[in-house]
């Protein structure tokens, strides 16, 4: 009704909108006012209305996220003019530069002087095109350093260049991280570096294996190594380790087997440990390795690292070592025997030369009794009969224990040996051979004891 008394009294022509509830739709009105009277005339204009409404809905979302994004925004003509911007441009594009911007100015009135050609030629080519991008570091007003990523893109209309749109985002985090990353990778390729020069400083050949056996890398000793063996040519990185063991020949084909079998049990978890020691044969002649082979620990990491260490030296050590300790046994059994060859000499001779004297004289004093008397002499004769078997023993017992200690002569000794045995009706054959008499009398003295045990073992 206020519509229509407006038209009246103005007798000018109104068009409202308005939404009729009892239809449920958007009404456009004309009114044409008269002297005598209105026209009105009605359109139903609900769609378009709607359209209107939700473009304005879209338009209001937008500009929310568009003034409470994250990253600051700033949209110009292709001359630099101040189109729009969003609420956090001062704590982006234009940190640390400028607390306020006005739409109209031109952009380069908040950029800092030294900056404004550089600024600029970001411009032009931006307006040619390209999409420029580069992080930038600011200081707050606290001090305290802050990191900006600008990204300066055309805007285009109907294909064609008409304004520029500038992006800040605080990357500060980001940066953070890549430095704190970069850090701790500078930190991690230094200690790889000082590790790296303590492997390849080590003796040792290294070679760490992947989960099949693959060698992936291998130590300056490892590299170095150009001799026949289980770390020769053959075995370079990318070789199957596994594989070129496992098919060695010659004089190392079992110990080749027998690696290859030992590593896999480690790849597979059936050992924690393998070590296994073998010659090689080289031009310096024989050479003696040890090889560990232990499992990698990481359990991102899946594989093996041998190592093969000369322990040549070790070796002529230990065979050394061998040598001194039998030569002393040696010596001291020496001692032992000529110790005891002159106790039996010291015992052969008191028999001979006290006990025989003895018995020798107390036969004499019997027989002298005997003579004077026919009844004492037929008495002792048993004894003197005892006597003489004793004297006869003692004699034969001596001739087996008085042995001479030195230019012995074996050939005869046995001989005499084989001669008494002749008695027990023993048949026997005897040569003896030995061209220029090698043996030492300490070896012949052994020999000539084991021969007469052997003998009163017989008889």
């Amino acid at each position: 009704g206020t519509a229509f008394r407006e038209a009246m009294e103005t007798q000018q022509h109104l068009n409202i909108e308005e939404f009729y509830e009892p239809l449920g739709a958007w009404l456009q009105a004309d009114i044409y006012p008269s002297p005598d009277g209105l026209s009105v005339f009605l359109d139903d204009v609900s769609q378009r209305k709607k359209a209107e409404l939700d473009l304005k809905e879209s338009q209001d979302n937008i500009k929310a996220i568009f003034d409470n994004a994250s990253e600051g925004f700033i949209l110009t003509d292709k001359e630099g003019t101040i189109k729009i911007f969003n609420n956090n441009i001062t704590d982006s594009i234009l940190l640390g530069v400028s607390d306020e911007v006005k739409k109209g100015e031109t952009i380069f009135k908040i950029v800092e002087p030294d900056r404004v050609d550089f600024f600029k030629n970001v411009l032009k080519e931006v307006l040619r095109g390209r999409t420029i991008q580069y992080d930038r570091q600011y200081t707050r007003k606290d001090g305290q350093g802050t990191w900006i990523n600008l990204v300066i893109n055309p805007v285009y209309q109907q294909g064609v260049v008409e304004g520029i749109c500038i992006t800040g985002r605080d990357v500060t985090d980001k940066k953070n991280a890549e430095r704190q990353l970069e850090k701790s990778f500078l930190e991690n390729l230094a200690l790889s570096d000082r590790l790296s020069i303590i492997i390849n400083t080590l003796p040792a050949n290294i070679a760490l294996l992947d989960k099949n056996g693959d060698i992936m890398e291998v130590n300056t000793a490892w590299d170095n190594f150009c001799a026949d063996g289980f770390k020769g040519k053959d075995f370079c990185v990318g070789g199957n380790y596994v594989e070129i063991a496992r098919k060695n020949t010659g004089r190392n084909a079992d110990d080749g087997i027998t690696m290859a079998r030992g590593v896999s049990a480690v790849l597979h978890g059936q050992l924690e440990e393998f070590v296994y020691e073998y010659s090689s044969q080289d031009t310096a002649g024989e050479k003696w390795y040890r090889m560990v082979v232990t499992p990698l620990k990481k359990e991102e990491d899946t594989g093996v690292v041998i190592m093969h260490m000369d322990i040549s030296e070790l070796r002529m050590l230990e065979a050394e070592r061998m040598r001194q300790q039998k030569e002393q046994q040696q010596r001291i059994t020496k001692a032992i025997l000529r110790g005891q060859e002159k106790e039996r000499n010291h015992i052969g001779r008191e028999l001979h030369d006290n006990i025989n004297q003895i018995l020798a004289g107390t036969r004499m004093y019997l027989s002298i009794a005997g003579s004077k008397d026919e009844l004492v002499k037929k008495s002792i004769q048993y004894p003197l009969e005892l006597l003489d078997e004793s004297i006869k023993e003692i004699r034969v017992l001596c001739s087996n224990m008085v042995t001479p200690l030195q230019d012995v002569n074996l050939e005869e000794m046995i001989r005499e040996l084989l001669y008494k045995l002749a008695k027990y009706q023993i048949s026997f054959d005897f040569t003896y051979k030995v061209p220029g008499d090698p043996l030492s009398d300490e070896l012949k003295l052994n020999i000539y004891r084991i021969i007469q045990e052997l003998s009163q073992n017989i008889t």
